[in-house]
C-alpha cells in the first residue's frame, strides 16, 4: 500500500536548488529508505557540500545571534567586536563541512577494512549531505539531542541503501567512531584544564549559556 504522502523525490540540482533542497528535506526526514537507495553516485564533493551547508545553514545562524552576542560584549572594543560577530557564521559553516568530512573519512576506511572492499570518502559524504536535514529543526528547544541522534540514523540507513554495507558493520564502524571522538574531547578538555583553568571555564560557561538558550538543558 503507497503512502499518501508521497513527495517527489528531487536530488540536490544547482539549478534548482531551492526545490531540490524543499524536496530533500522531507524525503530524508519521511522516507529516508526510498531515498538513499536510488541515490545517484557522487562525483566529487561539491554538491554534497554544498548541500551540507545550506542545511547547517540554520543552526549556524542560531549559533551566531547567541553564542556572537556573547562573544562580541567580550571584546576589548567595538570594531574586534563587530568581526568576531559576522565571522561565526562563515567559521561555524567551515567547521561543519569539514567535520563532516572528517567523519565521512574515518567510516570510510573503517568500513573499507571491515568490509574487504573499498566504500569510497565520496559516497559516505553524500550520504552524510542528505543526512542534514535533522539540523534544520535541532535549533528548537530540546530538540538538538533528538535531531542529533536522528542525523545518526539516517547515517546508518545511507550506509546501507547506499554504501551496500550490512547494518552491523555500520553501527560498529560509526560507534568505534563516536567512541574515538569521545576520547578525543576528553583529552583535549583535560589538557586544557591543567594548562588553562580559566578560560575552560569561561568556555564551559559559555556552552551552558547556549545550551540554556536552545532548551537543551
Amino acid at each position: 500500500m503507497s503512502s499518501r504522502f508521497n513527495p517527489q523525490i528531487t536530488y540536490y540540482n544547482p539549478q534548482k536548488k531551492a526545490e531540490s533542497l524543499f524536496s530533500i528535506f522531507l524525503v530524508g526526514l519521511f522516507f529516508p529508505r526510498r531515498m538513499f537507495t536510488g541515490l545517484p553516485q557522487a562525483e566529487g564533493f561539491k554538491d554534497s557540500a554544498v548541500l551540507l551547508a545550506c542545511y547547517l545553514a540554520v543552526p549556524s545562524i542560531l549559533m551566531t545571534t547567541t553564542f556572537g552576542a556573547v562573544a562580541s560584549s567580550l571584546a576589548p572594543n567595538f570594531f574586534v567586536g563587530v568581526l568576531i560577530f559576522i565571522s561565526i557564521l562563515p567559521i561555524s559553516l567551515a567547521i561543519g563541512v569539514s567535520s563532516s568530512w572528517l567523519w565521512a573519512k574515518y567510516l570510510s576506511w573503517t568500513l573499507s577494512r571491515l568490509s574487504g572492499r573499498v566504500i569510497s570518502t565520496e559516497s559516505v559524504f553524500q550520504v552524510c549531505a542528505y543526512s542534514g536535514p535533522p539540523f534544520v529543526i535541532a535549533w528548537g528547544p530540546y530538540l538538538g539531542p533528538v535531531m542529533a541522534l536522528w542525523n545518526l540514523l539516517l547515517n546508518w540507513k545511507g550506509l546501507k541503501h547506499h554504501c551496500g554495507v550490512g547494518y552491523g558493520l555500520s553501527f560498529l564502524a560509526m560507534f568505534s567512531g563516536i567512541t574515538l571522538l569521545a576520547l578525543i574531547m576528553l583529552v583535549i578538555f583535560s589538557v586544557l584544564f591543567l594548562l588553562l583553568p580559566q578560560n575552560v571555564n569561561m568556555l564551559l560557561e559559555s556552552v551552558e549559556f547556549i545550551m540554556s538558550q536552545r532548551g537543551w538543558i
